[in-house]
């Protein structure tokens, strides 16, 4: 005796939900279907690209409070693009990058910025310090405890109203220029 057509269905239905469900499991992150960010160390820029079976479908290139404090344009072919994060369905985390923070980097330190009514020269020498930071050590991590934490500690003004924050941003940034 032959299954009926729908309990066919119903198996290849089971089926199909069981892979699905399975998949990103055992292959996050493949390019099977995903979305990556990447930072570009030379201009501050964003590129996110998405990739359906290991095929690049898309591509968008945007600037970010780091490329625009820079004044950089879009990139050029010798920009040097580093992964950030990649994402893919049914998957809630990315992989721990080199520069996984570097984006949510750059929207914490613009946040000071707004914060604490910086000029735009010292927004210029935080920008120029965390790029060149990422540049020199090649990743995120140092930039947090050299930059953004004591930024985040700073008032905007002394107890007689005056502005300290210009003064401290280069202290902050001759601090980190005297590493070796």
């Amino acid at each position: 005796m032959k299954p009926p057509k729908e309990f066919k269905w119903l198996i290849v239905s089971l089926v199909v939900l069981g892979l699905a469900y399975i998949y990103p499991i055992f292959f996050a992150w493949s390019g099977l279907c995903c979305w990556t960010e990447e930072i570009g160390l030379n201009t501050g820029r964003k590129r996110s690209r998405s990739y359906l079976f290991w095929t690049r479908i898309s591509e968008t290139e945007s600037p970010t409070w780091l490329s625009s404090m820079l004044n950089t344009h879009p990139s050029s072919p010798e920009d040097r693009w580093k992964l950030v994060n990649t994402t893919s369905p049914g998957v809630s985390f990315s992989p721990q990058y080199y520069y996984h923070r570097a984006l949510s980097q750059i929207r914490e330190l613009e946040m000071c910025c707004e914060r604490l009514n910086l000029s735009p020269n010292a927004r210029l020498l935080l920008a120029e310090a965390l790029i060149n930071h990422w540049r020199r050590d090649g990743d995120y991590q140092d930039a947090d405890s050299l930059i953004l934490r004591p930024l985040r500690k700073l008032k905007g003004t002394d107890k007689h109203g005056n502005s300290v924050s210009d003064l401290a941003v280069k202290q902050i940034v001759g601090s980190i220029s005297e590493l070796p």
